[in-house]
């Protein structure tokens, strides 16, 4: 949280992975039964979530440059721990879903760059 306070890490690419986590928990969430895929607060601070969105997610090397691909590199990393940790065998998939995210990198960039030579 201090990285985002002192503007060193981008506070879009923390709420994406906390909505891209807390949404899909929300709609699957149901009475909380057995086929339920967890609260969002559950998810928020099960394992390493916060130390991932806060701090390992918003690396300025390896996150996109754009501010929208910002949020949605989060949001991609945040869907795919839900996912990890929901039907995985795997008890946490943060590092998996960083590493994933970090693969798209490259796409949200080329996506900027594509937007701004249309406009």
């Amino acid at each position: 949280m201090v990285l985002v306070f002192l503007r060193l890490a981008a506070w879009r690419i923390v709420v994406g992975v906390l909505l891209g986590m807390g949404i899909p928990a929300f709609l699957a969430y149901g009475d909380g039964g057995s086929a339920s895929w967890g609260s969002p607060m559950f998810h928020w601070f099960a394992g390493g979530t916060m130390l991932a969105a806060f701090y390992i997610a918003t690396d300025p090397v390896t996150s996109p440059s754009d501010r929208l691909g910002q949020f949605w590199y989060g949001f991609f990393i945040g869907v795919v721990t839900l996912l990890i940790r929901t039907f995985g065998s795997w008890p946490d998939g943060l590092a998996f879903a960083v590493l994933l995210g970090n693969t798209l990198v490259p796409v949200f960039n080329r996506f900027h760059a594509y937007r701004l030579s249309r406009t």
